[in-house]
C-alpha cells in the first residue's frame, strides 16, 4: 500500500481508505457501483454510502445498495446519504 501511496502522492491511510470504499462499492454494493460507472452518481457520494455500510452483514448491505441505486437520478445528493443511513439503521 505504501507505493501505491506514493504514486498516488497522498497519505498511506487516505490511500487504504479509498481502496477500500472502491472494493466495498465493486464487491458490496454493486448496483450503487453500476450507477458510478454509468456516470449517474458522483463519486464522493457512493464512496460516503460504502464508508457509512461497511459495517453490515451482506444481507444487509444489499439493501442499502438497492434503496440507494433506486434513488441515483432521482434525488439530490444529500437525500440519497439520508436515505443510506436509513436503510444503515
Amino acid at each position: 500500500m505504501p507505493e501505491l501511496a506514493i504514486a498516488r502522492q497522498t497519505h498511506p491511510a487516505s490511500t487504504r481508505a479509498t481502496t477500500g470504499d472502491a472494493l466495498d462499492l465493486r464487491h458490496r454494493l454493486p448496483a450503487t457501483w453500476a450507477q458510478v460507472v454509468a456516470l449517474e452518481c458522483e463519486p464522493w457520494v457512493a464512496c460516503k454510502v460504502a464508508r457509512m455500510s461497511r459495517r453490515l452483514e451482506r444481507d444487509q448491505v444489499r439493501i442499502v445498495d438497492q434503496a440507494v441505486a433506486d434513488a441515483i437520478g432521482d434525488e439530490s445528493p444529500g437525500r440519497m446519504l439520508t436515505i443510506a443511513e436509513a436503510k444503515v439503521v
